[in-house]
């Protein structure tokens, strides 16, 4: 069937292209006019790595930022973020159990007078209030870590284009509840931080017997509402149509005011109908993503 018949299909394409490799040549000007991307494996693993290594640098300066407001203890020249927060927070917190511990040996001592107890008094109350806001503040950047694991582990999901779009959303939800409620901070001994998922007081393995991803737990999660052809955990994904099968979906030029991060962004693509793990979904992502935070 000639290909300016309009009506081959994928396989007589791929062996067409097989034929006379050419033809590609021809075909990606032809798809980018009609505001498709085309990627070659090569180009899209080299843009998912950016796209990676940006977020990666958003986290770290969350966490600097957050460091420096809690502490007041500046960074030094290109120190890693995980060193610069440990020493600004043991700095920190050394410095005032010493103040803490110099008071209640003089008290001790019999140096008890009202200002040395009022002094301790309020060491002790800060202290409180600190260990309280570093609890907070590390829950938070927990937090984040997360929702970064599960926004990855959508991205390599591919979805059945004839479940609606709502019930696919609030299924998308109620999975990421579900993965979110699972995940706890592990330290090795070495004193690195992982993201675990434990069920019924057991770290979850995938397939391998190594700690699950938040990927593997959503594929659990979410088979209802997968397509037939996604492979199972450990794999990757199928790129898949566009929108399901939908046909080109038109994406806006501007995102809506309501878009006011990556995660609702990544939201409101699906309800046009984008299917993740697509070169059109990318495509949308990257032009509309520019300047707006993780959450």
């Amino acid at each position: 069937m000639a290909i300016t018949d309009g009506t081959f299909d994928a396989a007589e394409f791929e062996a067409a292209v097989t034929a006379n490799p050419a033809l590609l040549d021809h075909v990606r000007p032809g798809l980018t006019k009609l505001g498709i991307t085309p990627y070659t494996q090569q180009e899209y693993d080299t843009a998912l790595n950016t796209k990676i290594g940006e977020k990666t640098k958003e986290i770290h300066s969350a966490y600097e930022k957050d460091a420096l407001e809690l502490t007041g203890v500046a960074k030094q020249g290109n120190e890693k973020a995980y060193v610069y927060l440990k020493r600004a927070v043991g700095s920190l917190l050394t410095e005032r159990q010493q103040k803490i511990s110099d008071l209640e040996k003089a008290i001790a001592d019999g140096g008890g007078d009202a200002t040395l107890k009022a002094q301790l008094q309020q060491l002790q109350e800060k202290e409180k209030t600190y260990q309280a806001d570093l609890k907070d503040r590390d829950e938070k950047l927990f937090g984040k870590d997360v929702d970064l694991d599960i926004r990855d582990g959508l991205r390599s999901l591919k979805f059945d284009g004839s479940v609606k779009e709502s019930l696919r959303k609030l299924a998308i939800n109620n999975a990421s509840a579900n993965v979110r409620k699972l995940a706890t901070l592990e330290k090795d001994a070495a004193g690195n931080e992982n993201i675990r998922y434990v069920r019924d007081g057991k770290v979850v393995l995938d397939k391998e017997g190594k700690p699950a991803t938040a990927e593997f737990l959503l594929l659990e999660e979410l088979a209802d509402v997968l397509d037939a052809g996604q492979p199972g955990a450990g794999g990757g994904a199928g790129a898949g149509g566009a929108g399901g099968g939908k046909g080109k979906i038109t994406v806006p030029e501007t995102r809506p005011a309501t878009v006011k991060n990556q995660g609702q962004l990544i939201d409101y693509l699906l309800q046009l109908g984008l299917a993740q793990d697509t070169e059109e979904f990318d495509t949308a992502f990257g032009k509309l993503s520019t300047g707006l935070p993780l959450r």
